[in-house]
């Protein structure tokens, strides 16, 4: 990628955001958003920023990490296909990207989201329950890993 004029913005807004989870799985879901954002602008030909918030949602027990970005947006139309396996709007891609961030954040308790951002672009949020540094977080789903 060039991303010459895009830069990425981190704004942690407060509150938990430690996770129970497994970093390899997690790093590919963040990968790939940021990913996807970089290409929606650059191929809107489009400058700006990738904006990257952290904060707890107390309510519902979560981290939540919300990346907006600055290209074309999200139309109404397209926002449940995104994640449907092998969907894709892009000249050569799988179409597989999303729906594996989808299936990651389900098997790690939360939910994964998009909508268009009614000042252009689009947001995906990725909402995870919270965990502790010693690991003893809430509920925790076990498995192999």
């Amino acid at each position: 990628h060039s991303g010459q004029d895009i830069q990425v913005e981190i704004e942690h807004l407060g509150g938990a955001t430690t996770i129970q989870g497994h970093l390899r799985p997690l790093e590919g879901v963040f990968r790939n958003l940021l990913t996807n954002a970089l290409e929606a602008m650059e191929g809107a030909g489009r400058v700006g920023a990738i904006r990257v918030t952290l904060q707890e949602d107390p309510v519902e027990g979560s981290v939540v990490v919300a990346i907006d970005d600055e290209g074309p947006g999200l139309p109404e139309e397209l926002r449940h296909d995104v994640w449907v396996p092998e969907f894709t709007t892009k000249r050569r891609g799988t179409g597989l990207g999303l729906a594996l961030v989808r299936r990651t954040v389900e098997l790690h308790g939360g939910k994964a989201m998009a909508e268009d951002r009614p000042e252009g672009g689009a947001r995906f949020e990725v909402r995870l329950p919270i965990g502790t540094p010693d690991g003893n977080g809430g509920e925790r789903q076990r498995g192999r890993g």
